[in-house]
């Protein structure tokens, strides 16, 4: 019991001091990991604005340059059949490379450029050439592109590029406020748990300790000496509230030590009433062995009298010298049982399978069953039922119960022998049922008295004695009428290692 408590105490002592400890940690983890992730994804946020503004304003600058270098080579061109060749070359380069760049351009600058109206233009102008040169062609068209063309796509080019700038710049702008402000508040967020994690983990740590201190300076144990038994009084022993751990332990130490002590002295005095109670069960037995000794005591002297009438020697028939060795053998019997019943046995208790002392004992009477004509119905189950016994004195239990079964049972029957295992209560259940006539409702309700029989050469001491060696087991014994018929006795053990925990 005092392993038990003291592991007990001891998990509940973690329980309180850890319990904070990791709650504290936890949200200490949770808020690193969650800035961290904050941290991260801001950053690839700025790289991901930086990156598309970045190309947007690129393209929408090499827009106007594209258009400016387009309008500056047409009026180069027209000096010389040389350059008029090399123009063409860059009109198409130049195609290329604004159609690179428009497809490059973000969402919003698409919004702004109408790339088929660009790329049309564009095209109009590479068409004022042919490949051959033909300067007469060009010239027809000269001041329909020119003067159309090609000054309607600078100005809008420039306009485009102006308009993407500011575009951009608003939704940088508005970008950058809005990751302030998420900034702000985790930022808020950190501070608070920094500055409120220190007197929130001191405060509950003060908690704890004070919650400990409290627990353990309340004790209050009344407890009872040996007098409180007699006169019914109560001793009352309390702890006084200390403001340091060490004298708290101090005393509870002292209140370990007068725990022993008064559970020392309850065992005795239980000692001392079982003492009473068997001292009072022999004043008991005195009026029955008396009456047990004197029945057979007085047929030998009858037969030892009537012998001695023949003449001066005594001469027994052999009917009459078998009858004296009966009478004498249950005289034995009768202060044998008497003996056992008022000696305390001693107990040599270890952990064994229950069911090998039932099958021993049923090895010991198979021979007596099979005479009988009595068939045994064995229910014990394959799995091991440990139990934390004296082997021998369980083994003369169940002897004395099947013998009790097969004299029940003259013209035979059957006895069924189970063993189950109560979770709930924590006992192994034996149980041994007859299909006799079971037992007289006079004497049921004394069965396990001493002297108390139906049987015509019984002591009545065999069920006394198996209700106490049961008891000193820490079980119960019990016996009832089956409504069938046969009667039914019932024997409940403490599973192994129980025993121990009744030692403080």
């Amino acid at each position: 019991m005092r392993r038990l408590h003291e592991r007990l105490i001891s998990r509940v002592f973690e329980l309180q001091v850890l319990v904070p400890v990791l709650f504290l940690a936890i949200v200490w983890l949770a808020m690193s990991l969650g800035t961290n992730m904050y941290l991260r994804w801001v950053e690839s946020r700025y790289d991901e604005l930086f990156n598309r503004n970045l190309s947007a304003m690129q393209a929408a600058a090499s827009l106007g340059n594209v258009m400016a270098d387009c309008h500056v080579q047409w009026h180069e061109s027209r000096l010389g059949g040389a350059e008029l060749r090399e123009y063409w070359q860059s009109v198409q380069g130049s195609r290329q490379r604004l159609e690179s760049l428009l497809s490059g351009l973000s969402d919003d600058a698409m919004l702004l450029v109408d790339r088929t109206m660009i790329l049309n233009l564009l095209s109009a102008a590479s068409k004022v050439i042919d490949a051959e040169g033909n300067r007469a062609a060009a010239e027809r068209l000269a001041d329909q592109v020119q003067c159309e063309s090609f000054r309607e796509l600078a100005g809008r080019a420039a306009v485009l590029s102006l308009e993407l700038s500011n575009r951009h710049a608003e939704v940088v702008r508005s970008q950058r406020q809005s990751l302030e402000i998420l900034h702000y508040r985790v930022m808020v967020a950190r501070m608070a748990v920094l500055f409120l994690g220190l007197p929130v983990g001191i405060w509950l740590g003060w908690r704890v300790a004070r919650r400990l201190e409290s627990e353990v300076s309340q004790i209050a144990v009344t407890l009872g000496d040996t007098e409180s038994l007699a006169d019914s009084r109560q001793m009352e022993f309390r702890i006084t509230r200390q403001s340091r751990f060490e004298d708290v332990q101090r005393q509870a130490e002292r209140v370990v030590e007068r725990l022993r002590f008064f559970a020392a002295e309850l065992q005795s005095v239980r000692e001392e009433v079982i003492q009473s109670e068997r001292l009072a069960a022999v004043g008991e037995l005195a009026a029955g062995v008396a009456h047990e000794l004197r029945n057979p005591l007085t047929s030998v002297k009858l037969l030892l009298q009537h012998a001695s009438r023949r003449g001066t020697e005594v001469h027994l028939e052999s009917a009459q010298g078998a009858l004296i060795l009966d009478e004498i053998r249950r005289m034995e019997s009768t202060i044998q049982g008497l003996l056992d019943f008022s000696r305390a046995p001693t107990r040599n208790p270890i952990e064994h399978d229950l069911r090998a002392t039932l099958q021993r004992s049923l090895n010991l009477l198979d021979g007596r069953l099979s005479q009988a004509g009595i068939r045994l119905d064995l229910q014990i189950g394959d799995q091991p039922l440990l139990v934390f016994a004296d082997s021998e004195q369980l083994n003369q239990v169940f002897v004395n119960l099947l013998l009790n079964a097969v004299e029940a049972m003259p013209a035979g029957g059957v006895v069924t022998v189970r063993l189950l295992q109560v979770v709930d209560r924590h006992v192994a259940q034996v149980e041994i049922l007859d299909t006799g006539a079971g037992i007289s409702s006079e004497i049921l309700g004394r069965l396990f008295e001493p002297f108390a029989t139906t049987k015509q050469r019984g002591t009545g001491l065999g069920l006394a004695i198996c209700r106490r060696i049961v008891r000193a087991h820490d079980g119960q014994i019990q016996a009832d009428n089956l409504p069938g018929g046969g009667a039914r006795f019932v024997v409940e053990l403490p599973l192994g290692g129980a025993a121990e925990l009744l030692d403080l």
